[in-house]
């Protein structure tokens, strides 16, 4: 293959970086996920567009934050502008925390 930018291949360094964290004490999240489990958590993954997966890479401290941006990704089909608000908004922490009647 060629035609990469400089740039996309540090973007796919660091994607693969973040996912295959080998520094991680104990077993990978994904490991420890049922096989049905893991298996749509790998879906999930390769299912968002790249400048989605680069961004939740460069802003996520968590895979279980990543996991969660991505999942409501596939379920509202969000646009980068979207998933950038909500990063910055940080939906993470705060989802279900709304006070209600």
């Amino acid at each position: 293959m060629k035609g990469f930018s400089q740039r996309n291949i540090k973007y796919m360094r660091q994607w693969y970086i973040f996912w295959n964290n080998k520094s991680l004490i104990g077993q990978q999240p994904v490991a420890q996920l049922k096989v049905s489990q893991k298996q749509e958590y790998i879906n999930n993954i390769f299912q968002i567009p790249w400048g989605h997966n680069i961004y939740i890479v460069s802003k996520c401290k968590s895979h279980d934050e990543a996991v969660f941006y991505i999942n409501k990704i596939v379920e509202h089909n969000y646009l980068r502008a979207v998933l950038i608000h909500q990063i910055e908004s940080n939906l993470y922490n705060r989802d279900g925390k709304a006070i209600t009647n």
